[in-house]
């Protein structure tokens, strides 16, 4: 068994030298029925080590969805702000941008979290994110779709991981 830490900082290193997404893996998502049915749909606005956000906010918007994106308060907690033509950046403590103005959507009227991460285990839905706990946190009370999308080298037929009881699992892993 692996530890956290050293599966991310791993998975890491591998999505800084691989930053090229199959498009295939964004087509699998417009074709799942969660996506397919969501009309609000929850996703972070990528890094550099992540799949690429934008092609899916431009689609999301393109189908008439309402797209939120994340921002950060203190105790690890996290909301999720609608976008729209007003919405404004700037970058969080992480140097992930974040909406600093725009409607907080409560997470009963999301039908969709595309939860991001760097390690996940296909037979179990679990997943290693990258370290805060804010997802875990915020989806411990969310009852809609969590989706994952990974590269194949991200994706483990089971955990090589510890599972600690606060890990939130994702119903889809798409790679």
């Amino acid at each position: 068994m692996k530890s956290k830490k050293d599966i991310r900082k791993l998975m890491i290193q591998k999505l800084k030298k691989d930053n090229l997404v199959n498009g295939s893996v964004y087509h699998r998502l417009y074709t799942d029925p969660f996506w397919i049915h969501a009309k609000v749909i929850a996703l972070t606005l990528s890094t550099k080590v992540e799949i690429d956000t934008n092609p899916i906010i431009k689609m999301g918007i393109a189908n008439n969805k309402t797209i939120v994106v994340p921002k950060v308060y203190p105790d690890r907690q996290m909301k999720f702000i609608r976008l729209s033509n007003q919405s404004r950046f700037k970058s969080d403590i992480f140097g992930i941008p974040e909406p600093v103005n725009g409607k907080i959507i409560n997470k009963a009227q999301i039908d969709l979290v595309i939860v991001p991460g760097l390690a996940f285990a296909i037979n179990t839905g679990d997943r290693i994110g990258f370290g805060g706990g804010y997802y875990d946190r915020y989806l411990n009370q969310y009852h809609g779709n969590k989706i994952a999308l990974a590269k194949s080298f991200q994706v483990f037929e089971n955990p090589l991981w510890k599972i600690n009881q606060f890990d939130i699992k994702v119903n889809r892993i798409i790679f």
